[in-house]
């Protein structure tokens, strides 16, 4: 066997093994299989469900009661697809990202030229924090169609490369499809206008870049008015722009060249290049102001970490930026456009995904061939370095360079894989449980009680949890509000939560008016932390996460404050939204830190319906409930002993869910998270 077909050999052994560990990390590892993480996989499952049981209707009243949700307004196409194909959603994502290793792997031998740096391209994106995330098999979304975005600029390098015209065309025929299925479509088209642009910068632009262009113009927005499709945000808007005003001051460039001038024509064309995107960017925020985008983005609670969702790439990606300008592949852009490509996107969405999380996958990806190549070729110069007794030494210095940058990357991978759930946590911040494993679901469980109930269910619920609600219970459910919208549904649901129980009552007599066909259930949750060192039949709780700070005086007891992270966290916001005084409801006596505000509680917020299901749902379980900072203003006291009973709302189910303890000084707590369901009687 001759050395090139050991390299290849070599190389797609490597593709091979970085596949095994992605799936190890994103199916075989991860926590709570059947449970899938982040809101947007629960909208799209239930978007999935709707289709494959007939329900599905183009405006939705299950996910806001008042107005329906046009569900054309958010990337749902490829679900019909899905439902069609009656995959699993988790294999579905399991299956898009080995089709991106592989594409990677591709695009890094089409690059480079060797396929022991393309399998070491594949490899480091598998143990890529980020990756593992948004690729696991427990997370599903519009997203995951990203590895076709890489295959378009595989058609579009080659139609380049060869003069080939059917490859340009169907480039954009795929191009134009993930337009309107893929999540973050438009970034093609604001890639291909920055191409264009540097193009006309350098004055080497050909015909077919220009048909090119004109071509995904003609088969991207217009056709989204045409067809009614309204997933068109901001960034849609945008990219259309800088396509067109590319296209527009290209044509004026060469209709006024003699005009110009060859000696004004350098500073015309660095003048065009910038405004075409400051204009673009100016027009769509003056479209937005007077027309609503209608596109609704996706929802995702992952936070944006570069130093940990990248792993080793965020150290390295700046010495492979310094190596490519160094380097110069990009000198001649008109025939590296693949490289281009890549170096663009990376940019751009390192940049991006501070608001759109999933496109760090993309800015990992894209630049992995250039920091593999790096890490590769030092550590073949170091090998080669070592003389004599030195050659071992420089041998296990390269090996460790090659193995190390693997490693760094898996450990965070792996941490990411025993990510719990968000439906599991709820409304708890993932720092302050990442390293804890909660695999049951009280959220869930709760709603499974009533799942086979044949009424139509309206539940009333923080409108950020109305697609666990759809998820979990399918059609027949019914929410007043979503993420996204609308905000009478927010409104009427903070209201609710802030009256008192004869209002709140009234209030949903109304909501529902004289359908008989339908229960109504209110669900409630919040944080609490329950007291250790008290034994007896009944336990004790304060509402809120325990944080006990320690003290500087000698002989003095450690301190402790409380920190609410679920409906009670929330009463401030649900003030405003309903139009309240939040000084009715919220005072600063009391108050020893800025997080206690949502416990500083008036006489008024002791007789809402929030604070009411809260406290008997916690009643009910034996638990005498507690407010640190009401304590502090009024004296210890039980709040299920000042605060009645609930006569219209009918405790269902409560649950309490262990999550982890707090044991210093003389204190020991139990935080828990605790979820009650309560049934209006009508």
């Amino acid at each position: 066997m001759n050395s090139f077909k050991k390299t290849s050999v070599f190389g797609l052994v490597i593709l091979i093994v970085s596949i095994i560990i992605h799936i190890c990390l994103g199916y075989l590892f991860i926590n709570s299989r059947d449970v899938y993480d982040e809101l947007s996989s629960w909208f799209h499952i239930y978007v999935v469900k709707s289709i494959r049981s007939g329900n599905f209707r183009v405006i939705d009243y299950s996910l806001r009661y008042f107005t329906g949700r046009n569900l054309l307004q958010s990337p749902i196409v490829f679900n019909f697809l899905i439902a069609l194909m009656n995959i699993e959603l988790g294999l579905w994502t399991i299956l898009m990202s080995v089709l991106l290793l592989i594409t990677i792997y591709y695009i890094t031998r089409l690059i480079t030229g060797s396929e022991i740096v393309a399998g070491f391209s594949s490899l480091l994106v598998s143990v890529t924090p980020c990756f593992n995330y948004w690729f696991k098999y427990n997370i599903y979304g519009a997203y995951t169609l990203l590895p076709f975005f890489y295959i378009v600029l595989i058609l579009m390098h080659r139609g380049f490369v060869y003069n080939n015209s059917k490859l340009l065309i169907l480039a954009t025929i795929i191009g134009s499809i993930l337009w309107f299925t893929w999540s973050d479509g438009w970034l093609l088209i604001l890639l291909y206008s920055l191409f264009l642009s540097t193009l006309l910068f350098r004055n080497i632009l050909f015909k077919t870049h220009l048909y090119l262009g004109l071509l995904f113009l003609a088969t991207t927005l217009p056709l989204n008015l045409l067809l009614n499709y309204m997933y068109i945000t901001i960034f849609h808007v945008f990219s259309y722009l800088s396509l067109m005003f590319t296209l527009i001051f290209i044509y004026l460039t060469n209709l006024f060249r003699e005009i110009i001038g060859s000696y004004s024509q350098t500073s015309f064309r660095i003048i065009v290049s910038i405004s075409v995107f400051l204009l673009s960017l100016y027009f769509s925020l003056i479209i937005g102001s007077y027309y609503q985008y209608p596109g609704l983005m996706e929802e995702y609670r992952a936070i944006y970490n570069p130093l940990f969702d990248y792993g080793i790439i965020s150290l390295l990606s700046l010495p492979a930026l310094i190596m490519i300008i160094r380097s110069r592949i990009l000198q001649d852009t008109g025939m590296r456009f693949l490289n281009f490509a890549l170096v663009s996107s990376f940019i751009v969405c390192v940049i991006s995904a501070y608001f759109n999380q999933p496109l760090s996958v993309l800015a990992a990806v894209s630049i992995a061939p250039y920091i593999s190549l790096s890490i590769v070729t030092i550590s073949s110069t170091i090998y080669r370095s070592g003389v004599g007794r030195l050659k071992i030494i420089y041998s296990i210095i390269a090996i460790w360079l090659v193995i190390g940058s693997i490693v760094s990357s898996t450990i965070p991978s792996y941490a990411v894989s025993r990510y719990s759930p968000l439906v599991n946590i709820v409304d708890i911040p993932r720092e302050l449980v990442r390293k804890i494993v909660v695999n049951e679901s009280g959220f869930i469980n709760t709603l499974s009680l009533i799942k086979d109930v044949e009424k139509n269910k309206l539940i009333i619920c923080y409108w950020k949890y109305s697609y666990w609600v759809l998820g979990v219970l399918g059609p027949g459910a019914l929410t007043l509000a979503d993420a996204s919208g609308d905000e009478y549904g927010w409104r009427v649901y903070s209201w609710i939560m802030l009256s008192d129980e004869h209002t709140a009552y009234q209030l949903i007599k109304k909501i529902v008016g004289n359908n008989s066909d339908i229960d109504v259930y209110v669900i409630v949750s919040e944080v609490i932390s329950i007291d250790l060192t008290v034994t007896g039949e009944r336990r004790t709780a304060d509402l809120g996460e325990a944080i006990v700070f320690p003290t500087v005086q000698p002989g003095r007891a450690a301190e402790v404050t409380y920190q609410v992270h679920g409906d009670i966290a929330r009463i401030l916001e649900y003030s405003r939204k309903a139009g309240f005084n939040q000084s009715d409801y919220l005072t600063s006596r009391g108050l020893r830190y800025p997080h206690e505000y949502p416990l500083g509680w008036s006489f008024k917020t002791m007789d809402t319906v929030l604070v009411k299901l809260i406290v008997n749902g916690l009643d009910s379980l034996n638990i005498d409930v507690f407010n640190s900072v009401y304590n502090r203003l009024y004296g210890e006291r039980f709040l299920n002993r000042d605060i009645s009973k609930p006569i219209y709302f009918k405790l269902v189910n409560a649950t309490v869910t262990p999550l982890y303890r707090v044991d210093r000084d003389v204190y020991s707590f139990q935080i828990s998270l605790f979820v009650a369901l309560y049934k209006v009687e009508l």
